[in-house]
């Protein structure tokens, strides 16, 4: 694998957008970093495949590979099926940075994704280690990890950076739907 090499995860929410923009704005500055950006679109919702049309067009714009993977869930809409689309998006992006020698992935994940994990494993009654939150970095797969260099920063000033630049993103309905965690 390659350490220069990196895969980043959008979805064309706020946090990953801005990931792809500052990105981009990095990558003038670098040794020539090979930038693979992915779309995971679980097929859950009607807008999911027009969102990842719009990281797509986003991405022609700065010059960077966009590629669109599909989940297809084999099973019902019951059990734990927000933990069941987070594995397999990690199981996606993970065998993707293989097939391309990339040394990461690398997602938008921030601080307010930080607390809430916090709280929400708080409320399922964990303790010690289980409420210590999300690492900056662990392994995804061998010779891949999983990155998230926004874990200290509000959502609120990666939003105020895309607005500043006049890049627009997608709200996903389901962030705001009380019956998801």
């Amino acid at each position: 694998m390659d350490a220069a090499r990196l895969v980043l995860a959008v979805s064309g929410g706020a946090d990953s957008t801005a990931l792809l923009h500052l990105a981009a704005m990095a990558r003038a500055h670098l040794a020539d970093p090979a930038i693979h950006v992915v779309t995971v679109d679980h097929g859950l919702r009607a807008e999911s495949a027009d969102e990842a049309r719009s990281v797509e067009r986003l991405c022609r714009s700065y010059g960077l590979p966009h590629r669109t993977l599909r989940w297809h869930h084999r099973g019902g809409r019951s059990g734990n099926l927000s933990a069941a689309a987070r594995e397999a998006r990690y199981d996606l992006l993970g065998r993707f940075a293989w097939t391309v020698r990339a040394g990461a992935v690398v997602t938008g994940h921030q601080l307010d994704d930080q607390i809430e994990t916090y709280l929400l494993a708080r409320a399922r009654g964990a303790e010690g280690r289980a409420l210590a939150g999300m690492r900056p970095v662990r392994v995804l797969r061998p010779g891949v990890v999983l990155a998230r260099p926004f874990l200290g920063i509000a959502g609120t000033r990666l939003r105020a950076t895309l607005s500043q630049a006049g890049i627009a993103w997608c709200e996903d309905p389901t962030n705001r739907n009380m019956h998801y965690a």
